[in-house]
């Protein structure tokens, strides 16, 4: 049992993670996933690695997509008179440096990027999920919405309900 309760976070790492679930998979072992709060982003790529993803009512998840934020502080450096000036051997390299606009071509790169791991995301989520591709757009759903579209396979009470750890077990989760 994977108890997860997280809006994701960074890419890197995620696609090696979903691989090594699904190879625990592959052993026989099976892997469920639940959640009481969130399962957001990188999260439900891995929830959605396992078997199965149970949640609660109010619990939120999806976010299926990829994003890369850089602030263009230019103006605010005019304003106050001071002028960035960044020397480089690249079109691409300095890019989103503090005080600087991002030129096309940066921009062009950065989107690349979001592109690229976005798609890796959704062909995890493809993988083992039947969800209609507008809903693969960052939306996240809650509850009974996330069983409805695909997100999730069921909704429980508590996420104690989701651990069964057998007669031999005794630790606490």
């Amino acid at each position: 049992v994977m108890k997860i309760g997280s809006p994701g976070g960074m890419c890197n790492g995620m696609v090696e993670t979903s691989r090594r679930i699904f190879q625990v998979r592959e052993a026989g072992i099976p892997i469920k996933a639940i959640s009481d709060t969130c399962i957001g982003s990188a999260a439900y790529a891995l929830a959605a690695s396992c078997d199965s993803i149970e949640i609660t009512e109010s619990s939120m998840i999806g976010s299926v997509g990829s994003f890369c934020a850089v602030l263009d502080s230019s103006k605010a450096y005019e304003i106050m008179g001071l002028l960035m000036q960044v020397f480089k051997s690249g079109e691409i390299k300095g890019a989103g440096m503090d005080g600087t606009s991002l030129s096309e071509k940066q921009k062009a790169e950065f989107q690349s990027h979001a592109d690229y791991y976005g798609e890796q995301f959704r062909e995890i989520v493809r993988s083992t999920r039947e969800i209609d591709e507008k809903l693969l757009q960052g939306q996240q759903f809650i509850g009974a919405s996330a069983v409805e579209n695909g997100f999730a396979d069921a909704i429980i009470e508590d996420i104690g309900d989701g651990y069964d750890p057998g007669e031999d077990d005794d630790s606490d989760y």
